[in-house]
């Protein structure tokens, strides 16, 4: 496995195009916290907003030369973030959102040298509610249709 982390703020038209696609795919969307679609230019936008902003990346996770999917880190200070994650809606491949939690975990360990993670997830998201507890999170707590995990990291 070769994965490789591409920075939003470095990519090029057509992967942001890309990563558009994919968000605004309804398996996709239906499961994010902003369920609208996206326009590009508002994708653009946002993406131009993290240049100067230190509380939130975002990254394309490549594994074996194919994009696979993209990791958030947003509130991140000192001790904690919080971590959310997409697959590539169009690859049909088992065990993409392991792969993208497993990398999310690494590098707030490495490289943010963050102490714990949270996550959330909808109720009825029960892939993903595998995937994040298959990735040791706990659950601590449900409110409003929406579960909070957390990871302890030390």
């Amino acid at each position: 496995m070769s994965i490789i982390l591409k920075n939003f703020i470095e990519c090029d038209d057509k992967l942001v195009y890309e990563i558009i696609c994919w968000r605004n795919h309804n398996n996709i969307r239906l499961n994010s916290l902003n369920r609208n679609i996206i326009t590009i230019e508002e994708h653009r936008e946002f993406i131009a907003s993290l240049e100067h902003d230190k509380s939130r990346l975002y990254f394309v996770v490549e594994n074996n030369n194919v994009n696979i999917g993209v990791i958030s880190f947003t509130n991140i200070n000192k001790e904690s973030a919080y971590i959310g994650y997409y697959k590539n809606p169009f690859l049909n491949i088992n065990g993409i959102g392991q792969i993208l939690i497993n990398t999310a975990k690494k590098y707030a360990k490495e490289c943010l040298v963050l102490k714990e993670l949270f996550m959330v997830s909808y109720v009825d998201n029960i892939i993903s509610q595998h995937c994040i507890t298959k990735q040791g999170f706990e659950m601590i707590n449900i409110n409003n249709n929406i579960i909070k995990y957390r990871l302890r990291l030390t």
